[in-house]
């Protein structure tokens, strides 16, 4: 029997519109049988209203002190490092970017907690820094959903403005602890750029447990998928070669390289060989992406 399946997307850098999305909801349906439409349940997290202000205040006063112009290239330029630079953790979580970012996907995931059942299946869709934004994130609650007591009296003050959190997470249901987490689908992303300051040896997917040591098992697959739906659960992750600020995941180290989970897919989304902005820009409206999205999304649907 068809499940709903809700599914969530986050944009990467230089976004403006908060509809960014739309194009790639109807692309997707119209690779979808019409049956199964109906079981599709969509929703955008925008967040770049949080970075914006202070992004072109920098720039009016660069202009009106220095005379510096800024024109388009300028704006793709400091809202594509400033969005980057800005989603940085930090020991408080007031006046922080990474936090006030995660607030708005919560904020998403609370609402459609409200109006599905406890149990529905969550796919992620992230763009650029989005699917950063996303395996962060699943990271995170993974930890505090499952942190022990013991843990969380060790912690200095400031880290335990987590708490109120951790409170919620502990009596929620499945769906917001994401433990229904059934699908993920990453388009251009640039994971391996914020890879490098802690080396391969470190790094791991969200198919692998964080810690062995505290015992708390791995983000993905959800843990209470059904077992069919479990054995199914895919990480599909495109890119474009000529995409400067796209890559691959599966040369980042063994760990990536062997997860049978996730496949790379290399596919064309430049408008020409040297369109260098388009081939990470145009992935929502890209064909490909829509079908390889569509085919996942049936499988979490029909398993």
């Amino acid at each position: 029997m068809p499940r709903n399946v809700i599914v969530l997307f986050v944009h990467g850098i230089n976004t403006d519109d908060p509809s960014y999305s739309l194009k790639f909801q109807d692309l997707i349906r119209k690779k979808l049988p019409k049956k199964l439409h109906q079981y599709l349940q969509f929703s955008e997290v925008y967040w770049a209203d949080i970075l914006r202000p202070r992004q072109h205040q920098y720039l009016s006063k660069a202009k009106a002190l220095s005379g510096m112009r800024d024109d388009d290239l300028r704006k793709f330029v400091v809202k594509g490092l400033g969005d980057a630079a800005a989603y940085q953790k930090t020991r408080k979580r007031e006046n922080s970017a990474y936090y006030a970012i995660q607030n708005r996907v919560l904020d998403k995931l609370r609402d459609a907690n409200t109006h599905h059942n406890a149990d529905t299946p969550l796919v992620f869709v992230g763009h650029s820094l989005g699917c950063h934004i996303l395996s962060s994130f699943a990271w995170d609650i993974k930890f505090l959903a499952n942190v022990s007591d013991s843990e969380i009296n060790s912690w200095a003050q400031d880290e335990r403005e987590a708490v109120p959190l951790i409170t919620e997470l502990r009596a929620a249901t499945p769906f917001f602890r994401l433990e229904t987490f059934a699908g993920f689908v990453t388009l251009g992303t640039n994971m391996p750029l914020f890879t490098f300051t802690y080396g391969p040896e470190r790094v791991f997917p969200i198919t692998k447990p964080r810690s062995e040591q505290l015992g708390i098992g791995p983000p993905f697959p959800g843990a209470k998928l059904p077992e069919a739906l479990a054995a199914k659960a895919r990480w599909v992750n495109i890119y474009s070669p000529k995409d400067l600020l796209g890559y691959p995941l599966k040369p980042l180290n063994p760990a990536y390289n062997q997860e049978k989970r996730l496949d790379d897919v290399a596919i064309r989304v430049e408008g020409g060989p040297l369109d260098y902005i388009g081939a990470h820009t145009r992935y929502w409206t890209n064909n490909r992406c829509a079908v390889e999205t569509a085919k996942l999304l049936r499988d979490v649907i029909e398993t």
